[in-house]
């Protein structure tokens, strides 16, 4: 797939590409891989947050033990919906520095509890423990590999070295911290990573990401309602800013990526067109593909918040511009 080769890509510094057999090797070099344009770049025209409920979300867990795969196969089919499946979707993957703690992600029907994964996973064999995930956007890196201090990756030494680390992953400088629920925010995040990643050329990993968007509201509106629902939205895991405008129906908020212990199922990503003959290469190059999971804000409690007040969020479709009218007659 293409996608898997992108993500090939971000993991993979690849060399200008040998001319062909039979040209001599003069004259007959293949294109260099284009520029990998980061995260931000790839999804600026996606709209990651529709008006649309959500039927799944991710839910991410630090494990031990060994997998039962019939009594967590039992466990998981009774966990599913007829929208949304119930099963682990990366993972279990460890380090060399803690072999025996495992990070994997499930996906799960919206409304199933995080409590109620858990319990599925301790019938399938693991001693399951749910991790938060924090998110930064910075420069193109690779948490994997070797060739950095005492031989270790970079992960192998973050994780090795930080009791409340979980794991960690990259792609396309979209970082992703999964950690002990409240015991790191952002700022003790980035300052640990600037300071054990600095052997490993991994210590900026940029900014905290935020995300905003803005639904349209039908339905019965007045300043009270307003004002009853922005207060409880603040008081979600993440939300920073949560405005209700009465005037024009809608309703604004920004969200951090931070401490997220519920994620949003990740969106699809848009493969830019000149990446598409590079796939073969890239896949060669990288091994496997990142197939890491993409952490995102999960709407679901705010819709359970707008049901309660009889509203409805839609989506507001974005403007497109419209083509300039042709000249009249001797114009």
């Amino acid at each position: 797939m293409f996608a898997n080769a992108l993500l090939c890509v971000a993991v993979a510094v690849l060399p200008p590409q040998a001319g062909q057999g039979g040209q001599g090797g003069q004259g007959g070099q293949q294109p260099r891989m284009p520029r990998v344009p980061s995260m931000t770049e790839l999804m600026k025209d996606v709209d990651l947050y529709p008006a649309e409920r959500p039927v799944a979300v991710q839910h991410f867990f630090a494990v031990e033990g060994e997998a039962k795969p019939e009594a967590l196969t039992k466990a998981f089919q009774e966990l599913k919906s007829d929208k949304a499946l119930c099963r682990i979707t990366y993972g279990p993957v460890s380090t060399s520095s803690r072999p025996k703690l495992q990070f994997l992600a499930v996906e799960a029907p919206a409304t199933v509890k995080k409590k109620d994964v858990e319990r599925a996973l301790e019938r399938g064999g693991f001693k399951a423990d749910e991790v938060a995930a924090t998110c930064f956007q910075g420069p193109q890196q690779n948490f994997g590999g070797q060739g950095g201090a005492f031989g270790l990756s970079s992960r192998d030494w973050l994780l090795g070295t930080s009791a409340d680390l979980r794991w960690c992953e990259t792609l396309l400088g979209f970082s992703q911290f999964f950690h002990v629920p409240s015991k790191l925010d952002a700022e003790q995040i980035a300052d640990r990573v600037k300071k054990l990643g600095q052997p490993f050329g991994r210590g900026d990993i940029g900014k905290l990401v935020v995300h905003s968007f803005t639904w349209r509201l039908e339905g019965t509106l007045d300043e009270t309602i307003a004002k009853r629902l922005e207060k409880a939205l603040l008081k979600l895991t993440c939300v920073k800013r949560a405005v209700v405008d009465v005037g024009s129906k809608t309703l604004a908020m920004e969200v951090a990526l931070e401490g997220v212990r519920v994620s949003g199922m990740p969106a699809e990503l848009p493969i830019p067109e000149e990446f598409k003959g590079f796939a073969d290469a890239a896949a060669q190059s990288a091994g496997n593909a990142l197939d890491a999971p993409r952490v995102r804000f999960d709407t679901t409690p705010v819709w359970e918040l707008l049901d309660k007040e009889l509203l409805k969020p839609l989506t507001i479709e974005k403007q497109t511009a419209q083509p300039a009218e042709p000249p009249a007659d001797g114009g």
